[in-house]
């Protein structure tokens, strides 16, 4: 290797591992109830029960997720469970081997299903982006990607949907690119795989209905002056389109014991479209308070998207410019998009919420979108000035991963949110807290000790001496350390084996390699 893949490798683990965090990994498992468990449970019956059946799963808790008749299942979609299950699978033969208390194998192989998903959606969009033949950088696009919040759901939360969500998107606009590229009618296949991928998208996510739009939004936006072939003449699609259904169907049937296309129906609340809808009755009242809500999400100090996911702020704000460009073609397209960014948006204003956790966590599926957009309309609506004002936002906003929850005034707790509703995870003030955190010295130890550099620093030094001995050398260099979650953290690093910290060595060292030649170091401007 040389010198540069070397240097690359070494910042790679290093950043990679200071993200990988040890909240959800040391444990012995993932258990009822609430979202995580939710999908933790598709993944499980999947790979290990292959029945779909969830009553072992719920261990006798069953009454607050979903129930009808004789039949329980998860509230959560089986989607993200689907791909994650190959993943646990394996590890869970790697348990066969070396189990443990803590952080077993299937745990810990599960946990980096999201990372795996989270890489190969950066590398389907640099494959789009080189498709369409628009210049750009890879390293920008990796620090978009970071810097959207996306990389908490890959390297923290790992059993929630988002970075699933993505990965479809990124699916099924990256085969729209490849099939309207298709001149020679030699892919026609990718008319019924389009359909399929919006499917497995809906899977992973009921609600968004935005992956309808986006083989639309390809050929409008990236091939908007082209006479490219259009799907609705493929009898492939069709296909496709009457086998996704029945797919679709079957599933609902196999796992909530019944028909359901209304995700209302899974999560048995009606209230809140209703209660959203009779807001219209005073139709003045209703669009200031819309738009009051969306000037929040925009700018607001709790993951307010302009600092959090600026991302994706850039790109509305572009597709609202190119709509109003007054070029014909152009308008149509843009009118598409924004109904993708519409639908999406229209969620987080009827909850009110930014849904109990980092950001605006049901945003992060138009990410794959809104890289296209930025991209390929960098030059004629915001230029260089903008554009890298952009990239220094989504570095401020993937640090913010970093020092989320290390203070008082950077953790979830109850409070009355940004939009005026009481919130059991909440955190109006996450802009400020996180901007105090920079001159807190407590907050990087705790990004350290809660990292797996971290884990891997003590987990040597234990190996070294023992846990008394790490105190005394702690002390040594004058720090005070009189906490039960620190003794509880090294008690738990002596019972989790020497080999699981070798293999995520293993596997962030593969990442690494192949996100050197990914990203193509050498030849960024190659288009």
């Amino acid at each position: 290797m040389k010198i540069k893949q070397i240097t690359f490798l070494f910042i790679f683990l290093l950043i990679s591992l200071t993200f990988l965090k040890i909240d959800y990994r040391f444990a012995d498992g993932i258990y009822c109830c609430g979202d995580d468990h939710d999908y933790y449970m598709h993944a499980e019956t999947i790979a290990i029960d292959r029945d779909l059946d969830y009553t072992n799963q719920f261990l006798g808790v069953n009454k607050i997720r979903y129930k009808s008749g004789n039949t329980l299942a998860p509230k959560g979609f089986i989607g993200s469970g689907l791909f994650a299950s190959p993943f646990l699978l394996f590890g869970n033969f790697l348990d066969q081997y070396d189990n443990g208390n803590f952080m077993n194998f299937s745990l810990l192989s599960y946990s980096l299903s999201a990372i795996f998903y989270f890489v190969i959606s950066i590398k389907l969009t640099l494959s789009s982006l080189r498709l369409l033949k628009i210049k750009f950088k890879p390293l920008n696009i990796l620090l978009l990607f970071f810097g959207s919040g996306l990389s908490y759901y890959a390297f923290e939360r790992f059993s929630m949907t988002h970075v699933y969500e993505v990965f479809t998107a990124c699916m099924v606009l990256n085969l729209s690119i490849k099939y309207y590229l298709d001149k020679e009618n030699s892919k026609r296949y990718l008319a019924f795989l389009i359909p399929f991928w919006i499917c497995l998208g809906l899977m992973v996510r009921w609600v968004n209905y935005f992956l309808f739009l986006l083989p639309i939004v390809t050929k409008k936006i990236f091939f908007e002056n082209q006479n490219v072939k259009s799907l609705i003449y493929e009898k492939l699609f069709y296909l496709g389109v009457v086998s996704s259904f029945l797919f679709f169907t079957a599933h609902t049937k196999l796992v909530y014991g019944k028909i359901i296309y209304d995700p209302q129906d899974v999560y048995q609340n009606t209230t809140v479209v209703g209660q959203y809808l009779v807001s219209l009755e005073n139709f003045t009242i209703f669009i200031k308070d819309n738009f009051i809500s969306f000037l929040n999400i925009l700018f607001t100090k709790e993951f307010g998207i302009f600092w959090f996911s600026p991302v994706i702020f850039f790109a509305l704000i572009m597709s609202i410019m190119i709509f109003y460009s007054g070029i014909k073609n152009k308008k149509y397209g843009s009118l598409y998009i924004l109904l993708c960014y519409f639908q999406v948006f229209m969620m987080i204003i009827m909850w009110n919420s930014t849904a109990s956790s980092y950001g605006f966590r049901y945003l992060l599926c138009l990410l794959p979108l809104s890289i296209l957009i930025i991209e390929n309309y960098k030059n004629q609506y915001i230029g260089n000035l903008l554009y890298n004002f952009l990239i220094t936002l989504s570095v401020f906003s993937l640090l913010s991963v970093l020092f989320f929850e290390t203070t008082e005034k950077t953790s979830l707790r109850e409070n009355i949110n940004s939009f005026g509703s009481l919130e059991r995870f909440s955190q109006p003030d996450y802009l400020i807290g996180y901007l105090q955190s920079f001159g807190n010295l407590d907050s990087y130890l705790k990004i350290f000790v809660t990292s797996f550099v971290g884990a891997i620093f003590f987990k040597i030094l234990i190996a070294i001496t023992d846990i008394e001995g790490v105190y005394n050398l702690i002390s040594k260099i004058g720090i005070e350390i009189n906490n039960a979650d620190f003794d509880l953290f090294l008690i738990e690093l002596t019972q989790i084996s020497i080999f699981k910290f070798l293999f995520v060595i293993i596997v962030f060292i593969l990442l690494g390699i192949y996100t050197y030649r990914m990203l193509n170091i050498e030849s960024v401007d190659e288009y």
